[in-house]
């Protein structure tokens, strides 16, 4: 009779993100309707800052999580460290290219509206993601 059994791993199903996405799509419009009621180009300067931002996080949950739950914890790290730094790349990237390409573009609104819907996004996600059933 054998008293030790064998430990099976139980493996974890990745937590449900697209809802953060979601918030930060529906805060984006909101805040881009306001804007264009203000002016025209703050409303695009804050649209365009609130998909560059959702692109972004889109990027990051699609890489951090795709090794979630794995049992090697470096190789957790590690996609986590290279995803962080490619959202930081596309934000950067994306939003100097349209500040140099647009001059006509308000660089303040279009910072202002990424770290707004970046600081919602982070805010809200404690709250909005779930585990996987």
């Amino acid at each position: 009779m054998n008293i030790f059994k064998p430990y099976s791993v139980k493996l974890l199903k990745r937590p449900v993100v697209y809802r953060v996405l979601v918030v930060q799509l529906l805060a984006t419009f909101c805040a881009t309707l306001v804007g264009v009621l203000l002016q025209p180009m703050i409303g695009l300067a804050v649209l365009l800052g609130g998909l560059i931002c959702i692109l972004a996080q889109a990027f990051y949950n699609y890489r951090a999580l795709r090794s979630f739950g794995d049992l090697n914890t470096s190789n957790v790290i590690a996609a986590t460290y290279n995803a962080m730094w490619g959202k930081w790349a596309i934000v950067l990237t994306l939003s100097l290219l349209i500040v140099i390409l647009y001059k006509e573009l308000n660089a303040a609104v279009l910072y202002t509206s990424l770290f707004s819907i970046h600081t919602l996004g982070a805010l809200m996600l404690p709250v909005l993601v779930k585990r996987a059933a």
